[in-house]
């Protein structure tokens, strides 16, 4: 028995060196900063061990966001596969995923495998539609619950007969029955007629239609907050019954609604946002609504439209696209909405000499203006800039608070460009400028822009900020979209030149940033970097995977 009684022995000193140590790490831990801190269990209590964990930063944060907001997180999210990963960091996520009621049916991911002719055509399109329909209807029975609502139910189908309507009709009904707040129905190559009893429901509060036809007498939807409709006939009286139906709209957007001669808009009191884009037979827009912020007009080529927004002192975003708004029109724009802060021009054709003179505008962007002249911008707050067009047709910009220039141009340009455009570039030597000109194959960056007529040049895009990291993001974004051959850092510091050089020979053999998706970034495409230093240029020559 003595093997037994020095063996308990052994046990127990081995037992009290284990607390002993235990009791000396928790003392030294406590003795450290709160960012620093190891996680331990200090105290059986579980309410005192929830407080010692924030205290040492350890919680989740996103993890105890009120459920709605993490509701709206998951909405913000392009793909469900974003949604599942994010729904994997925590026990409670997974839980909120659970009941984030959400269905996304699209007949287009649903592709047949038919061989030539005819009859395996059809035969093809048969199979794809009971797969669909199948799923559709599986998805349904398997994971709607009575006790739950659907935060979400989008459909798109792309062939519609008789059956599918009839089952179409079947599956928005199960959505509305279980109370849908927002609806998307998507309809290809032929108009879905909309049942009423979607029309009346009492909990939807976001409406996208596309290629659908509705009877808007019986439409009463008293929650709807946002409501938009694509490729639909509808007429002026139609937007007439939609004030009165749904007062509570904040947001009414027309894409290529056919029948539509004029929009009238009075009544709603809360609409801050609409657009408005290329119907056809559009020939007056009258809105007075006081809380509008944005809005969007673009025309349908050489179609012209009156536009007459009275009472909307407000607007701050204005975007158009009007090829017969003269410089007359423009200018009484500026002068009725004194509080823009982001104003887009497209396809302006019309506009010859303008002056924007605005103590409020943020953005701007000329975009396909060809016939613009001349150009004054006096604007000190304006922080962004983007001009899309050919030549420089600038007089005078004064904008202290610019950080963000960004021009592309139709044809390519040489260094001769920088000579010829001396002036207007000298505004940009202050406040630590850099200016990227890129083509398809080169892209330069120089620290200081007055050297950029200095050296060979070869570009159709010219780009200038003061922030290195919007620097490394152009960088990137030039890797993925042209996937060039050469970089050119022109610099006498090496800060830039470290963190260009660090992004792209620090990577991994087989990067996981795309794992979960097919097309890959530049990442994945690159197989070599090598560089090259001479005098105050670096040169980094990109070899692709064939």
């Amino acid at each position: 028995m003595f093997w037994k009684r020095n063996y308990l022995k052994n046990i127990d000193k081995r037992d009290n060196r284990l607390r002993i140590r235990r009791e000396r790490n928790e003392r030294k831990n406590l003795m450290k900063p709160l960012g620093k801190r190891k996680v331990g269990n200090l105290s059986h209590n579980s309410s005192e061990d929830r407080v010692t964990k924030k205290m040492r930063g350890v919680v989740d944060l996103i993890s105890e966001l009120p459920e709605p907001v993490i509701h709206n997180i998951f909405a913000k999210l392009r793909s469900h596969i974003d949604v599942v990963r994010i729904s994997t960091l925590s026990k409670r996520l997974k839980s909120m995923y659970n009941s984030y009621m959400t269905f996304d049916f699209d007949e287009r991911h649903f592709k047949g495998h038919a061989r030539k002719g005819r009859h395996n055509k059809l035969k093809a399109r048969e199979v794809k539609n009971k797969l669909f329909n199948n799923y559709v209807e599986n998805s349904l029975a398997v994971r709607i619950q009575p006790a739950l609502c659907v935060d979400k139910f989008s459909l798109c189908v792309r062939n519609l007969d008789e059956l599918r309507r009839i089952r179409m009709n079947e599956w928005i009904l199960v959505a509305v029955c279980n109370k849908v707040k927002e609806l998307e129905i998507h309809v290809k190559k032929k108009l879905y007629p909309l049942p009423d009893f979607v029309l009346s429901s009492s909990s939807i509060t976001s409406l996208k239609l596309s290629a659908c036809v509705f009877n808007h007498h019986a439409m009463k939807l008293d929650k709807l907050r946002i409501l938009s409709m694509k490729d639909t006939f509808i007429t002026h009286r139609t937007i007439w019954e939609i004030e009165k139906a749904c007062p509570l709209i904040e947001d009414l957007r027309l894409v290529n609604c056919k029948g539509l001669l004029r929009i009238d808009i009075s009544a709603l009191l809360k609409l801050k946002r609409i657009e408005v884009h290329e119907c056809v037979h559009l020939i007056l827009i009258e809105i007075k609504a006081p809380n509008l912020e944005t809005f969007w007009f673009h025309a349908m080529k050489n179609h012209q439209c009156i536009i007459e927004m009275n009472g909307c002192e407000n607007l701050k975003n204005l975007n158009l696209r009007d090829r017969r708004m003269t410089d007359a029109m423009f200018s009484d724009y500026l002068l009725k909405y004194p509080l823009l802060e982001n104003l887009v021009l497209q396809e302006c054709r019309s506009l010859k000499r303008i002056t924007i003179s605005s103590g409020k505008l943020r953005s701007l962007a000329l975009i396909r203006c060809e016939n613009l002249k001349e150009a004054n911008i006096e604007a000190p707050n304006l922080y962004s800039f983007q001009y899309n067009g050919e030549g420089l047709p600038f007089s005078t910009i004064n904008a202290l608070a610019l950080r963000v220039a960004k021009f592309n141009f139709h044809h390519t340009k040489t260094s001769r460009f920088f000579v010829e455009n001396k002036i207007f570039f000298e505004n940009f030597q202050f406040n630590g400028f850099k200016l990227i000109a890129c083509s398809k194959e080169d892209m330069k960056i120089y620290e200081e822009p007055k050297k950029a007529h200095l050296t060979r040049n070869i570009f159709c895009k010219i780009e200038v900020t003061n922030s290195s990291t919007s620097v490394l993001n152009i960088v990137e974004n030039w890797l993925r979209e042209c996937k060039g051959n050469r970089l050119t850092l022109v610099s006498l510091s090496t800060e830039l030149l470290e963190l260009i050089v660090t992004t792209l020979t620090n990577r991994e053999d087989n990067p996981k940033c795309c794992r979960y998706y097919s097309k890959k970034c530049w990442r994945h495409c690159i197989q070599d970097v090598q560089i090259l230093t001479i005098g105050y240029k670096t040169l980094v020559d990109l070899i692709w995977k064939p």
